[in-house]
């Protein structure tokens, strides 16, 4: 129950003496102190859910996927291209693959991951490893279509560049591979030597 006024944020338990404190701004809770005054607990961004980490691991896999299948159905109209634009889709498909096996390892780390025991004296583990490993080098192989996607755009004569559907395509996966690649860097997973 409230102890005092309710803009404090002080609650009492009604069975003992414990205590909480609701840290608030703009009366919205953004922060909890627990009863021994030890810690506090923070209301997490959406960064840091793990909603947020499935969700662009989904899209990367399926730009990943999507991205090699471009390959094999393409059709020769499709294939007009200029070298900036040739070498750029190379780097991207080396990507897809590298997104595609990061993703399986961190796969089978995870099914491998109920094991707690196992998972505390085998840490990190070689799936984990290789997993962060290719998310690193995919991570790295980003900077390099990011800075392309003004050339990109810019194209060249009409019969020798992508269309304009194409070039979206192409930025969209750029833009997810760019989002997943800062949520791992920031959540410690292109660190594959820690």
């Amino acid at each position: 129950m409230p102890e005092g006024p309710l803009d404090q944020g002080r609650f009492i338990s009604v069975v003992d003496d414990q205590r909480i404190v609701f840290k608030t701004v703009e009366g919205r809770a953004i922060g909890i102190r627990s009863t021994n005054n030890g810690e506090t607990l923070r209301r997490t961004s959406l960064i840091d859910r793990p909603i947020t980490l499935i969700t662009l691991a989904a899209l990367t896999g399926i730009a990943a996927v999507a991205t090699l299948a471009g390959l094999i159905v393409r059709n020769r109209r499709d294939l007009r291209q200029n070298q900036v634009q040739a070498r750029t889709s190379m780097v991207q498909a080396m990507q897809a693959g590298l997104w595609i096996a990061a993703l399986l390892f961190f796969a089978i780390w995870g099914a491998s991951a109920s094991d707690a025991q196992a998972l505390m004296y085998n840490w990190p583990g070689i799936p984990l490893v290789i997993a962060s490993t290719c998310a690193l080098v995919a991570a790295v192989l980003t900077l390099i279509t990011v800075a392309a996607l003004p050339a990109i755009w810019q194209g060249g004569r009409r019969v020798d560049s992508w269309t304009s559907l194409r070039k979206a395509y192409f930025t969209t996966t750029v833009l997810i591979y760019t989002s997943f690649s800062l949520l791992l860097a920031f959540a410690g997973g292109l660190e594959p030597w820690s």
